[in-house]
């Protein structure tokens, strides 16, 4: 079932059978995400990943690799730190934590270029923050597709922190 085709015709009736109870439920108020952990609970098991120089290791999706830049890397990693949330204007609090992230990881050897590129991701208008997480979310999807990819994604939440539920493998 590649490319949302699906050959066997068995198969149609049940998925149009699906699109209308999630309509339903959207019309009940249900979100998007609220749907989707009610079809597929995590329940005990807590999706996990593993950094690397190059980007993020999804050991639950067959070891799939995500290629992120030094920048991306650090962001993701900085989150898998704080399970409890990041507001997009808290991230100028986390500068020298994502800073130091960053250094490990940037090709870079001249303290102000990591400098610039901390402060852009940092900075008021938070134009390079929203494209990282942006860039993040659509290399993560474009290997894992969408329905998997959800708990490794950069979410806002309701309370406007930004998280990632997945956690970094021991």
């Amino acid at each position: 079932m590649e490319n949302n085709t699906i050959s066997d015709e068995r198969i149609l009736p049940i998925v149009s059978r699906m699109r209308e109870l999630v309509r339903e439920m959207k019309l009940l108020g249900v979100d998007t995400e609220q749907i989707g952990k009610l079809i597929f609970p995590i329940g005990e098991s807590v999706p996990t990943v593993k950094l690397f120089d190059g980007g993020i290791i999804i050991p639950d999706e067959g070891n799939a690799v995500i290629s992120l830049n030094p920048s991306e890397c650090a962001l993701y990693e900085l989150l898998l730190g704080h399970p409890e949330g990041i507001s997009s204007d808290g991230f100028v609090l986390c500068r020298e934590e994502y800073y130091a992230i960053y250094r490990t990881r940037s090709n870079f050897d001249e303290d102000v270029f990591i400098r610039n590129t901390v402060d852009s991701l940092c900075a008021e208008s938070k134009t390079v923050f929203y494209s990282t997480v942006s860039r993040i979310k659509h290399k993560i999807i474009s290997v894992l597709g969408a329905w998997e990819a959800s708990p490794y994604l950069i979410k806002r939440g309701r309370d406007g922190l930004y998280r990632i539920k997945a956690i970094l493998e021991p």
